[in-house]
Order: structure tokens, then C-alpha cells, then sequence
């Protein structure tokens, strides 16, 4: 690798450090000005100050309805003094209700809500902290990415007599989601450095609850993370890549009723095999991968840290991802590619909490200037409740 292209992989590492350092001290003060309790008045849509505050409505896609009595005069948050005279929390139909004829005062919904702490992340987080706060589960979405630009990141243009596969590939890509009472979108970019087997991706998302009711809510989300992914490659019979990754990431959601973000753990092993015709390239791979989701409770408010207890009493997420891709090549410069790609759940959390998602691209790549290919298209992304779709550019360069 040439001392330039050093330069430019230490400045984009420097540059990602120092966004996951921002998203972090970020992440501390919004977190300490939340709870239950107020996360459930961010759905009230009345006069501010009313003595009595019924609402309806969703929070990361789980169905709230309380009545609350403003007993200090304060409609923004839940006082100490407030009564919680009636909160039930639902999804999917499962519900969680609180006893307030026993004691409706906030001291006692407080302890209800401590010791249903699982509960209420179950139907709050499902899947995973970042499916509900962002619509897609990001261990899924990694090893998605990872199997699109890395495993199978192959295109059937030449370069010379050669087919190309580039050494190291910038992405960007657009993506509107929906999924049941949410709708939003999605930008989301990569950068692979593969002199030194990492990749970097970031995501920013924002998406739109209660879509059509009086109090619409919005929650913004942000996540960087990298991984590292070295592999040896067999050639025969068929050029064969076998390798292991480890990756770190971090998630941070900002919304009008609950802030709440965690650092998520993950690593496995993959492999890719590739067939090369006169004009077609054929690819295949597969990765298994374990994740884990971690909530910091030094970074959330008091109120919160049973939330982020849960979050961490949880098990290691397991997921098993495989993909094809054929790519007919047009010209010596131009080619058409499709892909497959689907991602299953394995062991815990309970594989029915968790989405199997699958998606199909198709596009198009180009060879510019005879050395660098760029691939444009449209990728459709399914799941249980989710529809995606997306526009992508995805650049390699040599370096």
C-alpha cells in the first residue's frame, strides 16, 4: 500500500473515532432527561398544563394508554407527586398493565415498572434496541452490508483480459423505510479499508410514530461502527475466501419520547466462493455471526437503569446470513449484477422476536476510466413488518 493511501485510512480512522467520541457525550445528557413516566407524556397532545392527561398512542412500537392526574401543575414531565391512574403498555397482543387501584402514585408505578423490567423491554425492544428505534436490527444489517460489500463485493466488468474486483469501496445509499404505524428514512455510508481488512459504516435515521394521530412523534438515530475482517483465499478448484470479523459499533436515538442508545458487540466467521464464465460471474457466500447489544447504566438517568439492566441481562443473538450474486457483463466496460440476500435467526433471543429479513438488488456497473468500477442500483429489503426501499452508489478503487 502506497504511503498516500495510509494517509488517507489513518485520517478516516482518526474521523470515525471522533464521531463515536461525540455520539457518546452526546448520549449522556439527553438519556438523563428521561424516563417511562415522561416518555409517556411526550404522547399527550392536550393543553399542556391539564389536570388530567389521557394519551394513546406508540412508542418504538409499543401501544401506550394511561390516564394521568397533573396533581403538581407540571403537564411536561411525570411529578413525584402525579397519580398514574391507569397505564397499559401492549404489543402484538401482549400487555403488560399497571394495578393502579392498589396505589396509583408515581413511587409505586416506579417500583412496578422495576420489576417488570423485562417485561416492558420485551414489548418495548423485542428483537433488539436498534430494530425498534431505527426499523432494522443492526447485527442483521451488518451482516447484510458486510456479505453485499465484502464477501460478495464482485462485478462482472474487466479490467485488461481480468475480471475486477476492487481493493477498497466507498458506498452510499438512500433508503425509505415502513413498517407498521412508522414510517421514515435512512442514510447510511461505508467505507472499506481493505490494505488493513477494516471497513467503517454510519447510518442516520429518522423516523415518524403515531403517523395520522394528533401527536405524530420523531425519533433521529445515529450509529457508527467498524469492523475487522481478515481472510485467506484457496484457489482450487474454485477461488474460495475464508475469514473471520469482529466488529464494534455504536447507537444513539434521540426522540420525543424516549432517548436511549447502546454499544453493540459482534463477530463470526464467513466464507465466499466464485465462478468466472466468459461474460458471467457467479458468487455465493455465508457468515455466522453472534451479537450482543450493551446499555452502559452510568450513561442513563436513574429511572432508566433497570431498562438498561434488561438490555444487558439479555443472551448472545445469533444469526446466520447467506447470499448469491450473478453479474453479466455487457460491454468490457459495462455489466448488469443481481443479488440475493437473506438473513436467519438462530437461538436467543426467541427466534420469533426476531425478523428473518431478505433482499434483492439489481444494477448496474461501470468501468470508469477503464480501472475503477462504480456500481449504481435499487435494493428491496423485506421483513416481518418492514418495507424498504433504497437507491445505492457504491465506488472501488485501487489503491
Amino acid at each position: 500500500m502506497s504511503g498516500g493511501s495510509r494517509r488517507v485510512e489513518d485520517n478516516i480512522m482518526k474521523f470515525a473515532a471522533a464521531v463515536v467520541g461525540a455520539l457518546l457525550i452526546g448520549a449522556a445528557p439527553a438519556s438523563a432527561q428521561n424516563s417511562i413516566g415522561d416518555a409517556v407524556l411526550g404522547l399527550w397532545n392536550g393543553v399542556a398544563d391539564a389536570p388530567v392527561q389521557i394519551v394513546n398512542g406508540r412508542i418504538y412500537g409499543g401501544t401506550i394508554e394511561a390516564t394521568v392526574r397533573n396533581l403538581d401543575g407540571v403537564g411536561a414531565s411525570l411529578g413525584a407527586g402525579d397519580q398514574i391512574s391507569a397505564f397499559r403498555i401492549s404489543r402484538n397482543g401482549q400487555f403488560l398493565e399497571f394495578p393502579a387501584d392498589l396505589d396509583p402514585s408515581r413511587a409505586a408505578f416506579n417500583r412496578w415498572v422495576n420489576d417488570n423490567a423485562g417485561a416492558i423491554l420485551a414489548l418495548l425492544f423485542p428483537a433488539s434496541v436498534s430494530e425498534s428505534v431505527t426499523g432494522r436490527d443492526a447485527a442483521q444489517t451488518y451482516a447484510q452490508q458486510f456479505l453485499l460489500t465484502t464477501a460478495l463485493d464482485t462485478t462482472a466488468v474487466r479490467r485488461g483480459n481480468a475480471m475486477v474486483r476492487g481493493t477498497a469501496a466507498g458506498l452510499l445509499e438512500f433508503e425509505q423505510i415502513d413498517t407498521p404505524g412508522q414510517t421514515g428514512h435512512a442514510w447510511q455510508g461505508l467505507y472499506r479499508l481493505e490494505g488493513i481488512h477494516m471497513a467503517i459504516q454510519g447510518r442516520v435515521t429518522q423516523q415518524h410514530e403515531n403517523v395520522g394521530m394528533l401527536q405524530q412523534t420523531t425519533t433521529r438515530s445515529f450509529s457508527v461502527g467498524a469492523d475487522y475482517h481478515p481472510s485467506i483465499e484457496i484457489e482450487a478448484p474454485l477461488p474460495v475466501r475464508v475469514g473471520v470479523n469482529a466488529r464494534y459499533g455504536v447507537l444513539y436515538a434521540h426522540g420525543d419520547t424516549l432517548d436511549f442508545g447502546s454499544f453493540d458487540l459482534g463477530g463470526g466467521v464467513w466464507s465466499s466462493v466464485q465462478k468466472d464464465f466468459d461474460k458471467v460471474r457467479i458468487a455465493g457466500a455465508g457468515m455466522l455471526q453472534a451479537s450482543k447489544s450493551l446499555v452502559p447504566t452510568g450513561l442513563v438517568a436513574h429511572e432508566m437503569r433497570m431498562l438498561a439492566d434488561a438490555v444487558n441481562d439479555r443472551g448472545v443473538a445469533w444469526d446466520a446470513a447467506y447470499g448469491v450474486v450473478g453479474g453479466y457483463a455487457l460491454t468490457s466496460r459495462t455489466s448488469l449484477n443481481g443479488k440475493f440476500l437473506h438473513t436467519v435467526p438462530l437461538g436467543s433471543p426467541a427466534v420469533e422476536d426476531r425478523p428473518a429479513p431478505w433482499l434483492v438488488i439489481g444494477g448496474v456497473s461501470y468501468l470508469v476510466g477503464g480501472h475503477t468500477p462504480v456500481d449504481v442500483g435499487y435494493k428491496l429489503s423485506r421483513a416481518r413488518g418492514l418495507d424498504a426501499h433504497s437507491v445505492f452508489v457504491q465506488g472501488h478503487f485501487g489503491f
